[in-house]
């Protein structure tokens, strides 16, 4: 399973021992990058994160794509804020996903 920029605010249903991607776009030169603000834990945890960037042109957005496996049955959310880091003012983008996770 994999969700994008598109999937920001809604619910998914998995079940335990399952792997799911989140992949969102990110325009590194620029200063801005994802940040995890909530994991899902102790529903979810991160197994692999890495960021892709096809372009080397100066401007052009990569993706930013972290791996997360259902560890336990519960709710949970996972939080990512898109901001530049030496900038203190509320972040320029926001994305969650409310986890369900059944046995």
């Amino acid at each position: 399973m994999q969700f994008t920029d598109s999937d920001d605010g809604h619910e998914i249903q998995v079940r335990v021992g399952d792997t799911f991607e989140v992949s969102l776009s990110e325009t590194r030169t620029t200063g801005f990058s994802w940040s995890i603000k909530s994991v899902g834990e102790p529903v979810c945890s991160i197994v692999a994160d890495s960021f892709a960037n096809p372009s080397t042109t100066p401007g052009r957005s990569g993706t930013h794509q972290w791996t997360f496996k259902v560890d336990q049955p519960g709710s949970a959310t996972i939080e990512l804020h898109y901001a530049r880091q030496w900038q203190k003012s509320a972040p320029a983008r926001t994305y969650t996903l409310r986890i369900r996770a059944g046995a």
